[in-house]
């Protein structure tokens, strides 16, 4: 549910798991096209709200549900701060429907960090899902992927996997950093002027990321080359420039590339453009998190080390 480019597929991919069935319900017709361009076998559908959960839980039984449901109007960076008012925030509750009906063995949510009462909310409905589970144990997992990649990024994760919090990575942007010759990506004066201006007037710091770094949270308003809730550049060749899209998806830890093509559902092969690839790049999730959820169906918790990853992703 609400699949992106499939993230959730890689993770699988990268711990060993290849599903015998993969059903993927996206409405971005960009991630949709990377979907079916990296994984051929994906069934697609398009409309949440198209979708008929007891025919589904009259086939096979479902291993893992999976669903990062929209999150802008739970994010506290939200100006509206709609929650289940707004429509987008409505959509969370065809997930408990799908649990409800569908009864999968294992499920794993995934959302920004929100207000106490409204993560409280979502909790309580989730565990009405689940009431043979002892109380505490489907509460909200708090992970930050600073301790999986060189990325910031704190969200919450919901699931019935098992799962044991692994030591942290420690990396940098030096791990991920990709050298460019692509003059689009470096400031002209102009523009660092107008940057400068800018996070004055918002009271946010201009950053410059060196090797030792942690990268900013990923977040989709990259494809603006400059986001409105955060001012950084990146040091090279006596120069500042913006990340690029190959930075943002190693950010993820994700594979240099994979957001780069696409297949539409006549079979014809397209280019991503940098501005689709920023933002379903931010959409998703940091997959080196959710795989350390996912190895709990295979080891009861834990994670593969830095180098297995970097090998598995360049394979």
């Amino acid at each position: 549910m609400y699949d992106g480019c499939s993230m959730l597929q890689q993770s699988l991919l990268n711990i060993g798991i290849t599903p015998k069935v993969y059903e993927s319900v996206e409405k971005d017709k960009y991630a949709s096209a990377v979907t079916r361009f990296l994984f051929p076998k994906t069934i697609q559908r398009e409309d949440i709200l198209d979708e008929d959960y007891h025919a589904i839980a009259s086939g096979d039984e479902v291993t893992l549900l999976s669903a990062g449901f929209p999150c802008q109007s739970f994010s506290r960076c939200s100006p509206a701060k709609l929650n289940f008012e707004d429509d987008r925030g409505k959509l969370f509750f065809q997930v408990i429907e799908a649990l409800k009906i569908i009864k999968p063995k294992y499920f794993l949510l995934e959302n920004v960090v929100m207000k106490t009462e409204v993560m409280n909310e979502i909790t309580r409905l989730v565990k009405s899902t689940r009431p043979e589970f002892e109380h505490h144990l489907l509460d909200p997992i708090k992970l930050d992927a600073r301790d999986f990649s060189p990325q910031s990024r704190v969200r919450l994760y919901w699931t019935n996997i098992p799962y044991t919090k692994p030591e942290p990575l420690n990396m940098t942007f030096k791990d991920i950093r990709v050298h460019t010759n692509e003059e689009h990506y470096f400031y002209s004066d102009k523009y660092l002027r107008w940057i400068d201006a800018h996070s004055q007037r918002k009271n946010k710091q201009f950053r410059i990321l060196d090797d030792q770094s942690i990268v900013q949270c990923i977040e989709r308003s990259h494809h603006k080359n400059c986001s409105s809730q955060r001012f950084f550049g990146i040091r090279q060749d006596g120069r500042l420039r913006y990340i690029t899209p190959e930075e943002c998806e190693l950010s993820q830890m994700l594979p240099s590339g994979y957001t780069s093509r696409g297949r539409w559902a006549n079979g014809k092969e397209i280019k991503l453009s940098k501005t689709q690839r920023y933002m379903m790049i931010g959409n998703g999730f940091c997959v080196a998190v959710v795989e350390s959820i996912l190895r709990g169906l295979l080891t009861g918790g834990g994670r593969i080390s830095k180098t297995q990853l970097f090998e598995t992703n360049e394979g």
